[in-house]
């Protein structure tokens, strides 16, 4: 009987093969009462570009879900960025905003002057006038107009403290909200988790999320009605025609175009 030895063969036969790839895709929805921001906000708040590649956010293919994509607040690097997030924020919101695609600043596009304002104080002071003495430019009979714009803008004490509010509302996201913010990088651009994918990395295992320069992020201030106060009090009768908060008839959600630069 012949002993037989392992030989390697080309059988030469060549098909081809072709099949569906269904990519994740996901629009940004978009957004009302648009403001756009002229100060920029510094990527490195969001994510580091450098070895470790930390990110404000991370996500991974869950073993339990295979094809889906959950995602979650790294609570880490958001502690160690709180405070040069809510300064780079502060500094958007001390910045030039153009509101001609808001409330009620979209009716005043022909005069720039009163649609343009050079921080969200200023623009929230305009609005209130707009409602309550019928034109955006009508603060002349608001007494502390100035004050007012500091302590909406401000992060001291007694101030509005946006920026830091903006800051923590992010950083107190629940996982369910961070996955859709995940989904809305990842739908508009795979390329973001190219090389970083089940390639390299299994099932369960983190990666954190790429920000990158000219990215536009929205993130919201809901202006309520105003408490209007008749100063001195003993002029209220003298006031003949006191502005009622009543005329700012609901809250006017302003969507922060900002551009990561």
């Amino acid at each position: 009987m012949p002993t037989y030895n392992p030989v390697s063969v080309d059988l030469s036969v060549t098909i081809d093969a072709s099949g569906n790839i269904d990519v994740f895709g996901q629009e940004f929805a978009g957004v009302t009462n648009r403001v756009v921001c002229a100060q920029t906000l510094p990527v490195a708040n969001l994510y580091v570009s450098d070895a470790s590649n930390n990110s404000i956010l991370r996500f991974q293919e869950p073993s339990s879900d295979l094809g889906s994509i959950s995602g979650e607040i790294v609570v880490a690097f958001g502690l160690t960025v709180a405070s040069q997030f809510t300064n780079d924020l502060n500094a958007v919101i001390n910045g030039d905003m153009d509101a001609s695609g808001a409330t009620p600043f979209g009716s005043y596009t022909s005069t720039s002057q009163y649609y343009t304002h050079e921080s969200f104080g200023r623009l929230a002071l305009s609005a209130y006038a707009h409602y309550l003495f019928g034109h955006v430019a009508a603060t002349a009979a608001i007494t502390n107009d100035a004050a007012f714009i500091t302590k909406m803008n401000g992060e001291d004490t007694n101030d509005a403290k946006l920026a830091s509010r903006l800051a923590t509302a992010l950083a107190s996201k629940n996982p369910a909200a961070a996955t859709e913010i995940v989904k809305q990088v990842l739908g508009q651009d795979a390329a973001r988790a190219m090389d970083q994918d089940n390639n390299r990395l299994p099932v369960d295992t983190w990666q954190n999320l790429r920000f990158i320069a000219g990215d536009k992020i929205y993130m919201n201030i809901n202006l309520k009605a105003p408490i209007v106060a008749v100063n001195p009090s003993s002029a209220t009768t003298a006031q003949q025609s006191e502005p009622l908060s009543s005329t700012f008839t609901s809250d006017i959600s302003y969507s922060l175009e900002i551009t990561l630069a």
